[in-house]
């Protein structure tokens, strides 16, 4: 009797647990998040994986917000929860049956809402969704939003490229419509890491829709034939050629949300899977991730998809420093150093120099600008530079024409410094890549003037003597703004990779970068064993062997 007593006593206790395990999971009404999980079906990426194919930090950034993740089969009604808030499909490398999509939108007809990130159909051996699917169909007639065939072509970009798709890393931007997504990447200039992208569109105003572009390319053409790839029975593909009327042309998007007025769902549609990989967008860890541009726009989309307010999305990643080229330099960081100015030598108001700030991180200098009165749009900034630490200008930057240029002693041009910004509004903001300044630069005078001619000239407003030049420890976000050019990144397999200070392993080693480093690739040797590559804060040479990168040898120039 006793046994029997506490046997039963044992039954209750458990059954007391459960239902009050039953019950607080009722009551904390966590919304949930489904990951469709069809390895065999749609050979698409797992949430159980860590690998670098894997989303399973997709999924801790879900569970960041507070809430609660699983993954399910499509084979059976029953697998997608009427309380679903948001189900995630990504990469899937083949269409989705009909049963599967009818499974999906019934659930997305009733407010469920929906990311969906897909490849290019041929990329790695993948038959995805095609623009005149089922999906894209569905897609566009409720949300406004659509995917279109073909993968962007960069123009150093080989049929080699296509064999893996480390190799087709490419830098997009941010779109220039508002939209709080992609808000910070606007506000700080981030770019944004694909690997091989397929063009999506976005009509904004829809029967019962509106959509919006997040981020976009300049490539030369989006190439829609899918015999490109090489393959086992095609292992020499032909080069992919732009054919007018067929292939996408111009500035194409790659990612976009649409949201129903009738549902109240809402779609994120990204054209190239990897954005949301645990190896490649989410590479790093999420606090401290390789890609801060990626990081922040996953971080804000996820914050939408599950209808958290604004101000309540998680904060960019905090070990970072993040500086808004804006023309206001109030908002530069606390460290910068201010230099007041009495007297900078002109009558001219808009050009005459009260403040200037100045401050530099790991990658880039800042300065800051402020002058009697609102600066001219058209201002022109000049500065001289001491490069070598010997006390002389040996380099003069002007900051013009909304870019800025080294010159010659006459003023005449030398080079474009494409990764540099330069904004005029309530100041004036300029930043410099420290590659180009160096290290140690000093800033031996600044001058301000107008690019405009006046009918009676006046001297321009000036500082002379060492600016003094503050330094913030963080991070800067971007160290690779250069858009539109050759890219390689680092392999590093198992320690960091050399750049040396010139193609040789017995040259002096610049500094050393870890796996996923991104370089902007300039030239390379006759043999094309080594690269020419800079980021914004160093420059030097690293070997083939130690980077993903495969280009048309014509689009890289031999270098001595």
């Amino acid at each position: 009797m006793q046994m029997r007593a506490l046997a039963l006593l044992v039954i209750t206790a458990l059954l007391t647990v459960f239902v009050g395990t039953v019950s607080f999971a009722a009551q904390t009404n966590l919304p949930l998040v489904v990951f469709i999980e069809e390895p065999r079906d749609l050979a698409m990426s797992s949430v159980i994986s860590t690998g670098v194919d894997g989303v399973s930090k997709l999924a801790q950034v879900f569970e960041r917000y507070g809430a609660q993740t699983r993954w399910v089969r499509l084979r059976e009604q029953d697998n997608l929860p009427p309380e679903t808030a948001v189900i995630v499909l990504v990469r899937p490398r083949r269409e989705l049956r009909a049963d599967q999509l009818a499974r999906i939108f019934e659930r997305v007809h009733n407010g469920t809402n929906l990311l969906i990130a897909v490849d290019p159909i041929g990329l790695a051996a993948g038959r995805p969704e095609r623009a005149i699917g089922g999906l894209a169909r569905l897609l566009n007639a409720d949300f406004g939003v659509a995917l279109r065939d073909g993968i962007l072509i960069e123009p150093w970009f080989t049929s080699a490229n296509y064999s893996t798709v480390n190799a087709l890393a490419a830098l997009v931007q941010p779109d220039t419509v508002p939209h709080p997504i992609i808000a910070p990447l606007q506000r700080y200039d981030l770019p944004v890491v694909t690997w091989g992208a397929r063009p999506v569109s976005a009509e904004f105003f829809g029967m019962n829709s509106t959509a919006h572009a997040l981020l976009f390319g300049e490539p030369l053409f989006a190439e829609t034939a899918i015999d490109i790839y090489p393959t086992r029975t095609n292992p020499n593909p032909p080069t992919p050629e732009l054919n007018i009327g067929v292939d996408p042309q111009g500035r194409l998007h790659i990612a976009a949300v649409g949201e129903n007025s009738v549902s109240g769902a809402r779609i994120a549609l990204l054209g190239d899977a990897e954005l949301m990989q645990n190896g490649y967008g989410l590479a790093g860890e999420l606090t401290n991730p390789t890609y801060v541009g990626n990081a922040i726009m996953t971080q804000n989309l996820v914050g939408w998809l599950l209808n958290v307010p604004e101000a309540d999305w998680l904060p960019p990643p905090a070990n970072f420093t993040y500086i808004a080229l804006d023309g206001d330099p109030s908002d530069l960081p606390a460290e910068a150093q201010t230099t007041l100015l009495e007297d900078s030598g002109t009558s001219i108001p808009a050009q005459d120099l009260t403040e200037v700030r100045a401050i530099r991180n790991d990658a880039y200098v800042y300065l800051g600008m402020l002058t009697a009165a609102p600066p001219d749009p058209t201002s022109r900034v000049t500065l001289a530079l001491d490069v070598t630490g010997n006390g002389v200008i040996d380099l003069t930057l002007q900051a013009r024409d909304g870019q800025i240029v080294s010159i010659d002693a006459d003023g005449a041009l030398i080079d474009v410094i494409p990764d540099a910004g330069y904004a005029v509004g309530a100041g004036i903001e300029l930043r410099v890549p420290l590659r180009v300044t160096g290290q140690n630069v000093r800033v031996l005078s600044l001058c301000v003037d107008a690019t405009y001619r006046l009918a009676f000239p006046q001297t321009p407003g000036c500082f002379a003597g060492n600016l003094p030049l503050g330094s913030v420890l963080t991070p800067d976000p971007a160290p690779n703004r250069s858009l539109g050019e050759p890219v390689a990144v680092v392999i590093g397999i198992g320690s960091r990779v050399n750049l040396r200070a010139a193609p040789s392993t017995d040259a002096n080693i610049v500094n050393s970068f870890a796996a996923g480093t991104l370089f902007t690739v300039t030239g390379r040797t006759a043999r094309a064993d080594w690269l020419r590559v800079h980021n914004a804060a160093w420059s030097g040479w690293i070997s083939t062997t130690a980077v993903f990168f495969t280009a048309d040898p014509e689009a890289i120039p031999i270098v001595g």
